[in-house]
């Protein structure tokens, strides 16, 4: 059985026991002590009704929102577990009153407030929330427009807002902290890509790189709202969405890119092996190479005879030397 209803079960048990004890007293001749008797069981359940109202459980995953009833300003916060020093910031004022001095500062998550001037307006939570959302027309460097999915899990804490705006957070933070991230989340990333090249998006580590700036640049902007730093492992990114002709090109660059690439280490292998050659090696590779020329333009059978009657003519000059 939960504690309102004990409560209203209570309540209905006064109502009955003063309405028959006012009957019995009156029936016994004592009209003064009916009164009497009427009126003391009233005000017992009226205290039990004030009590019921005033009575806050805060848990210590939550801040209750306390608000004046009659001007319906912020009044303060009710933090179980306070995560700062609160000296002379509106945090837990209640606190100073008699009733819980005597009965509640004991118990730490349960607090009583004046049910006649102050109310419970909403609750902030101190939970992990997420801020996720799909942003699009986000140009890089060079203007080209680009689709990003992200994410960013949070966690509140009341304690950071910046002294002096908390009425302001105190109606924005129970419903629209979300909102408040991701429009941080949305400037960021547009203040990122901008200074980013399109090539640079697919490079290596290009994302975690991406993802540790946003949330740096996030942890920035909501420095006083009441939002704690987010952790690394809470930022995520991608998938980067990039206009399908313009994926095309970067496909292509990159295609001779790695063409280019291979061809400069063919080529550093085959200067190293030239390296190693010797003289009449690089001769005889010259000489293959005109003859390759000559094979290309027909000319290779010339070449031969050319060479043949040189054979021949050197031949005849050693014989008449002999002779």
């Amino acid at each position: 059985m939960s504690r309102q209803s004990i409560i209203v079960l209570g309540g209905y048990f006064l109502v009955t026991l003063a309405a028959v004890t006012a009957v019995f007293t009156w029936q016994q001749g004592s009209a003064l002590a009916a009164a009497g008797v009427l009126l003391l069981l009233w005000a017992a359940m009226a205290l039990l009704l004030i009590y019921r109202a005033g009575v806050v459980v805060v848990s210590e995953m939550d801040v209750a929102v306390i608000f004046d009833r009659h001007t319906g300003n912020f009044a303060y916060f009710i933090d179980s577990t306070p995560s700062c020093d609160v000296a002379g910031r509106p945090f837990n004022l209640h606190q100073q009153t008699l009733i819980n001095r005597i009965f509640f500062n004991h118990r730490p998550f349960h607090h009583f407030i004046n049910p006649l001037q102050e109310h419970v307006n909403d609750w902030i939570s101190k939970r992990p929330q997420t801020a996720k959302g799909r942003t699009d027309t986000i140009r890089t460097r060079e203007g080209i427009p680009l689709t990003i999915s992200w994410s960013l899990g949070y966690n509140l804490d009341p304690c950071l807002i910046l002294s002096g705006i908390e009425y302001k957070l105190a109606r924005a933070l129970p419903q629209y902290s979300s909102n408040m991230v991701s429009g941080r989340a949305i400037h960021s990333l547009r203040h990122i890509i901008e200074q980013e090249s399109v090539v640079d998006l697919y490079r290596e580590y290009a994302i975690k790189n991406l993802e540790e700036k946003l949330r740096q640049e996030v942890n920035t902007r909501s420095q006083g709202i009441g939002l704690k730093e987010i952790a690394p492992s809470d930022t995520r990114i991608g998938p980067i969405e990039v206009p399908p002709q313009v994926e095309k090109a970067l496909e292509a660059a990159h295609e001779r890119e790695l063409n280019t690439q291979t061809a400069v280490k063919a080529l550093k292998k085959l200067r190293n092996v030239i390296s190693t050659f010797q003289p009449s090696d690089m001769e005889r590779l010259a000489e293959l190479e005109r003859l390759r020329i000559l094979d290309e333009h027909g000319g290779s059978l010339v070449y031969s005879m050319s060479n043949l009657m040189k054979s021949v003519n050197g031949k005849k000059e050693k014989q008449v030397t002999h002779k």
